[in-house]
Formats: C-alpha cells, sequence, structure tokens
C-alpha cells in the first residue's frame, strides 16, 4: 500500500485525462502524484479499455469517473482485492468483445480514493 501521500478521500468524481506513448503505453496525468512515474502506467485491462474508447485522430483520452451511479455511465465492479495492498481486479463488460474481461487497478486508486471502490463507475468525455 502507497501511504507516503495523503488520499483524496471523499472525493467521488474526477475528469482524468490518459495519455498514450508512442510505444503504446498508457499514463494517467495525475500531477499531484510525486512518487515513481512508472506506477501511473495503465496495464493489465486497464490499457485495453483505453485502447477501445481511444479516438483514432488522438493520443489522449479524458474519462469522467465517480463512484456514483450516473447516466451513460460503464461500471468496473471489484471482484478480489489484493491482500498485500496493492490494487485490485474489477470485472468489466466489453460491450466490443460481448465478453466479461478483468482489469487491475494498482494502489493508486487507493491512496486516491483513501480505499478500492466496490464499483467504479466512467464514461468518455467527448473530444
Amino acid at each position: 500500500m502507497i501511504t507516503m501521500i495523503p488520499s483524496y478521500k471523499g472525493k467521488k468524481e474526477r475528469e482524468f485525462r490518459f495519455y498514450q506513448e508512442s510505444n503504446g503505453a498508457w499514463f494517467v496525468d495525475l500531477p499531484e502524484w510525486k512518487a515513481a512515474r512508472w506506477h501511473l502506467q495503465m496495464v493489465a485491462g486497464a490499457d485495453y479499455i483505453l485502447d477501445s474508447l481511444k479516438s483514432e485522430h488522438r493520443d489522449d483520452i479524458t474519462l469522467y469517473v465517480s463512484l456514483e451511479h450516473f447516466d451513460g455511465a460503464e461500471v468496473l465492479v471489484k471482484s478480489f482485492e489484493d491482500p498485500q495492498g496493492d490494487g485490485a481486479d474489477y470485472r468489466y463488460w466489453d460491450t466490443n468483445q460481448k465478453a466479461m474481461m478483468t482489469v487491475w487497478l494498482c494502489g493508486v486508486t487507493e491512496w486516491f480514493y483513501g480505499y478500492m471502490p466496490e464499483k467504479i463507475y466512467f464514461r468518455k468525455v467527448l473530444d
């Protein structure tokens, strides 16, 4: 568990910008994060979601993310929390693949919210 920086406990919604580097790696743009940049890389299914939502002519995407349901939201549902405190696995219904996918979110999520939320709702903000 990353505890060197205080969480944003109580903050339920935010727009997050994600950007893709020329090698295809995705990162969340989180200026308040002061630890190693590699913690911000989106991997293990989160990168796939971003690939599927990305516009062809852009190398970034903004998602409106909330811990409360809102109209038009897609949802990540926690299925397994890492006992060592480094994130959790979430289930995600991929409408393109018509299949349930697994997405891992690291401990930066817990740092931001103060815990690993049971559900995370999101929607792409239009380009």
